[in-house]
């Protein structure tokens, strides 16, 4: 909290430097985050859970355009992920969406938390809303499955792994050490290397 007034003051030399070199004509900025912030919501800090405080990205957009005055002002107060920046930017340019190349949605849709603004609801819990009992039995047995199934894991005895440490040595590769005392200690205690 303590770095808004020196982002507003940087942000302010930015514009006043772009006015002054008039790069602001025809031309929108955008100002994004990678996250919200909990500022005491649900009794928290931070960023942890998934409560909107958190996962909202705050974004300021200036448009210098003409066309942009109708909206001048207005807040969007949708969900959005980062990953949504790059299709609204193409929709508010005009551009075709490509979500075959391009992950995420544009921002232009609506929020489903209208029945449940505070999120004090968990829809994991069917007592709080018994008309998503159908969504938790489909993602538990889901689940269940999935951690019943086989899963391959791939890994080394401890025979193989002291086999390839000293080739590793030898490569200058140094993973896992505290400094050069312990490389030179593991390189004695190891017989291929000598501690050459």
């Amino acid at each position: 909290m303590g770095l808004i007034a020196q982002i507003d003051d940087q942000i302010g030399r930015l514009m006043a430097w772009m006015d002054e070199k008039q790069l602001s004509q025809d031309k929108f900025i955008v100002f994004t985050s990678d996250h919200g912030d909990y500022l005491g919501d649900h009794w928290l800090g931070e960023k942890e859970l998934f409560h909107d405080p958190s996962v909202k990205v705050p974004v300021i957009v200036v448009d210098s355009s003409k066309t942009a005055d109708v909206t001048r002002g207005s807040v969007n107060a949708a969900l959005v992920e980062a990953i949504d920046m790059v299709p609204t930017f193409v929709d508010w340019m005009g551009g075709a969406p490509k979500p075959n190349m391009v992950e995420g949605r544009s921002l232009l849709f609506d929020t489903d938390t209208d029945t449940d603004p505070d999120e004090l609801c968990d829809l994991g819990d069917i007592s709080c809303d018994p008309e998503h009992a159908v969504h938790h039995t489909r993602l538990e047995t889901a689940f269940n499955t999935w951690a019943r199934g086989h899963h391959n894991r791939v890994t080394n005895t401890d025979a193989e792994i002291l086999a390839r440490a000293g080739s590793e040595f030898s490569r200058g590769i140094y993973i896992g050490f505290w400094d050069e005392d312990d490389v030179l200690e593991a390189k004695h205690s190891n017989s291929g290397e000598g501690g050459n």
